[in-house]
């Protein structure tokens, strides 16, 4: 048994004045405190810490419950059984001590006896003052403990040094924006590796000391036998365009000085290294971002760049002029040559990693027909991009009722769950901790999803906007119950109480967290044990990624030369089809309506943004809405089924359509195909976890499949004047013309659109998003042409006006694509005046 007296002899206030100097900018050597006054602040940090959850001072996650907590010494109990900190961390040592009793090797035999000596002190010691140091002295009793987990059996730590985007920063302060190189700083960031982990005096150093200019680092990721590291860095040059961006007339932004403006200094780029510092090369060269690299089984490395094309929707564009692009998913060889797009979506995708089985697992960005704040949560894809889906979150039914998003996904060793972290849509890659297990039924709500960290909300979800108090980040499982992570704590001299340092910690299930290592000056991020780990089998690829053009350059966008410039570098190559099955669309977790006939599947491509900018231009009535291109229809047989072909590498998805051609049900994501790629489902919106019926069985799967068959003029690309407005000329304006109440006439008004359109906004329908949230299903039957006054109203036949069954079908089609009035975000005066204009990007 340790000695009686504390092993600490300084009192609490020294804790603050840690706490100050941990976020002071400038901490000068004379202030680094010795390693005993480090964990002596940190332990009376952590009572002060735990205190306040206890008493309700610092909130709790509504989550923290015996439902939702992964494990229940996590939690804070309000009963006698917690009277004060002491209690806590005892029982939460009891339950270390017993699951690490439970690992092979364990040495806990040699802590057992003064742990028993430990719980009849704390619970025969009555005196506040004495329960304090009984506390101090069982925190190193813990520690000793915790450091004794068989697990540990590494002593050397990989991470970066990375500072968070300035605080006064809002536009780092984005799920996406923080991964622009654009808003990169560089404050002695740098790729290190701390020695002697575990033990009293853990040095940490700099990989690349001397050999890199100054710059920002980013997403370390080790190789499977310990021996290279991939990384990404920018010499963040920050972002100074010769001309900024400037709104005209109509409201459209025009980017002039944007291509000299992005260059080799302000982007992210990745680079592989030995571990032992030898061989630095730099694998990614241009003006692109390139980050998030991760090695796959096959030696390869899939990681994530904005060489697809396309900007985000839903941002303002004004950053000083800057623009934001949309990053997806990619590949290339070790070396950085033959590079692939994985992906064709059209938004956002982050931080890939690699399951047991072999396969990638991602977090996705869906954003077709919902808000913003929709779904940004696990998907996964082969190594060669085919059959990517979602593991669960995709439809919501609150935002707010589970993570707003879920990042820094990675297999749990020696199990089937996954370890992420529950982060925010208007904020960085902090949170809170949590385990996710893809086999359980999804509730879109929480059934998926266990709380680690119950003493921290999930950001965005429970508080905040551009919240930045998160105290957890990047977490590296080591099993279900043990992780390292990096850990802070707000700022007390902010009155937002933002989190500028982080250090590298031991966390576990039952609360307990070890300091291993903090950097006073800068923050610590992506702690990985610097060891071996398993090699997953290698998944052989059955189709052709995309080939990206390694020598592609980013578009100018002075508006002028949009148009010729980009059109000029597009190849359009032949490439032969992939095959779409569905063996039932009648196969749903929604309810038909009753009597339902489907008759035809209606195939729509979501097109990429090519302008930058927040409804630049806007599209129709939806806030930040998707241009879309309507390929045509297939036919779906007696039995549900349908079979057909599909052009490679673009995103699409799909309506169900009745014998009137109106969406019955319709998809509120995207899918893609590579050449000679077979997909297949089960059926519309199904359990992703049943089993699929034979082919044979299936009327579509005995015949040659379908091949699109178009729809009328005005659908591809597609655009309101010449889709619907002919209906309104030839039926509607000799009643409803220029000066009338509803003037349903193709004049062009002052802004963006003509004035029939502005006129029927009351009566079309759409999905917005503007304020964020918007279901992600879609109830079948009750959404476009079905859920319209008008349609109903014209098909009544309105003062005796009586449309064809083609017009009628038009303006079912208009209704059914979000009432949208643009079919590309380009040329939008030609497309006013009912010329067919093409996208650039598909």
């Amino acid at each position: 048994m340790m000695k009686p007296e504390s092993f600490f002899k300084k009192n609490v206030m020294g804790a603050l004045a840690f706490t100050v100097l941990l976020c002071t900018p400038q901490y000068s050597e004379a202030q680094t405190p010795s390693r005993e006054e480090e964990l002596r602040t940190e332990a009376l940090m952590q009572f002060d810490r735990i205190e306040g959850l206890r008493n309700g001072q610092i909130p709790k996650s509504k989550f923290a419950t015996l439902d939702h907590v992964w494990h229940p010494e996590a939690l804070y109990q309000t009963t006698y059984t917690d009277t004060d900190p002491l209690d806590i961390v005892m029982r939460r040592t009891r339950a270390l001590f017993d699951d690490l009793s439970k690992l092979p090797e364990n040495e806990t035999a040699r802590f057992k006896d003064d742990l028993i000596r430990f719980e009849m002190t704390v619970r025969k010691t009555r005196d506040p003052e004495e329960r304090k140091k009984v506390y101090m002295d069982l925190v190193q009793f813990r520690r000793e403990l915790a450091f004794s987990n068989p697990l540990l059996d590494f002593d050397r730590i990989l991470f970066v040094k990375h500072k968070k985007n300035p605080r006064n920063e809002p536009f780092g302060d984005h799920m996406a924006g923080q991964y622009y190189g654009i808003h990169a700083t560089k404050d002695n960031e740098g790729l290190f590796i701390l020695e002697n982990a575990f033990g009293d005096s853990p040095t940490a150093n700099n990989l690349l000391e001397g050999k890199m200019p100054e710059g920002a680092y980013l997403s370390p990721e080790l190789s499977f036998d310990g021996n290279k590291i991939l990384f990404a860095f920018t010499e963040a040059a920050g972002y100074k365009p010769t001309v900024c961006a400037e709104e005209d007339t109509a409201g459209y932004y025009s980017y002039s000085g944007f291509e000299s403006s992005f260059t080799d200094k302000n982007a992210w780029h990745i680079f592989s290294v030995n571990t032992n510092g030898t061989e630095l090369k730099q694998l990614t060269h241009g003006v692109f971002n390139d980050f998030d690299p991760c090695w796959l089984p096959s030696g390869q490395i899939v990681f994530i760049s904005d060489r697809r094309g396309g900007f985000g929707r839903c941002h303002m564009g004004y950053d000083g002029g800057a623009p934001w692009f949309s990053y997806t998913l990619h590949r290339m060889n070790a070396d950085g040559s033959k590079m692939e797009r994985l992906s064709h979506h059209e938004t956002c995708e982050w931080q890939p990693s690699i399951l047991h089985d072999g396969m990638i697992v991602y977090t996705r960005w869906d954003y077709v027909d919902r808000g913003f704040y929709q779904a940004h949560h696990p998907w996964t894809t082969t190594p060669d991009g085919r059959n990517a889906i979602a593991l669960h979150g995709n439809y919501p039914l609150n935002w707010y009722d589970r993570p707003c998003m879920e990042m820094e996904i990675r297999a749990i060793p020696g199990s089937q769950k996954l370890m992420a972290l529950a982060a925010a849509h208007h904020g960085q890659t902090y949170g809170s901790i949590v385990i996710v297990d893809p086999n359980v039924d999804d509730n879109d709500a929480m059934s998926n999803v266990k709380i680690v960290t119950p003493d921290e909300r999930f950001p965005e979800s429970e508080y905040g906007y551009f919240c930045r108090e998160a105290s957890y980040s990047t977490p590296w499982p080591l099993s279900e119950n043990y992780y390292l992570c990096v850990f802070g704590y707000p700022d007390p001299t902010a009155e937002d109480k933002s989190v500028e340092n982080y250090g590298i910690y031991l966390l576990d299930a039952f609360g307990n967290l070890e300091l291993i290592y903090r950097d006073p000056k800068i923050a610590c991020l992506s702690p990985i044990p610097l060891k071996a780990r398993p090699t997953p089998p290698v998944i052989p690829d059955q189709v052709q990624p995309l080939p990206v053009d390694m020598n592609q350059k980013r578009w100018n966008l002075d508006r002028p030369h949009l148009l010729t410039e980009a059109k000029k570098s597009i190849k359009r190559e032949k490439y032969d089809p992939g095959i779409v099955s569905i063996m039932n669309v009648y196969e749903s977790r929604r309810q038909w309506p009753d009597s339902t006939k489907i008759k035809e599947l209606r195939i729509i491509q979501i097109l990429p943004k090519s302008t930058p900018g927040r409804n630049n231009p806007p599209i129709g009535y939806g806030t930040e809405k998707n241009a879309r291109f309507v390929l045509g229809t297939v036919p779906v047989e007696e039995d549900g089924s349908v079979n057909f072909y599909l052009k490679p590498y673009v995103p699409v998805f799909f309506q169900a359509l009745d014998e009137k051609g109106r969406a019955v049900l319709s998809m509120r994501s995207d899918i893609y195909v590579a050449p000679n790629e077979n997909l297949s489902c089960i059926g519309c919106h199904d359990d992703r976890k049943m089993a699929p019926p034979l082919h044979s069985t299936a009327i579509a799967m005995k015949r040659k499949p379908s091949t699109i068959k178009p729809e009328m003029d005005g659908t591809a690309p597609f655009n309101y004047p010449r889709l619907v407005q002919p209906i309104w000329d030839k039926h509607c304006v000799s009643c409803h013309g220029a000066g009338t109440k509803l003037d349903l006439t193709g004049t062009i008004d002052e802004d963006h659109w003509s004035v029939s359109y502005r006129n029927l906004r009351p009566y079309a329908f759409f999905y917005d998003g503007g304020g964020g949230y918007v279901e992600s299903k879609t109830y079948p039957g009750k959404f476009g042409a079905m859920a319209s006054p008008l349609y109903y109203l014209l098909e009544q036949g309105h003062k005796g006006v009586e449309l064809s069954p083609e017009e009628m079908r038009r303006v079912a089609i208009w209704l059914d694509c979000n009432s949208d009035f643009y079919g590309t975000y380009e040329d939008t005066e030609a497309q006013k005046r009912g010329e067919v204009v093409f996208p650039i990007l598909e």
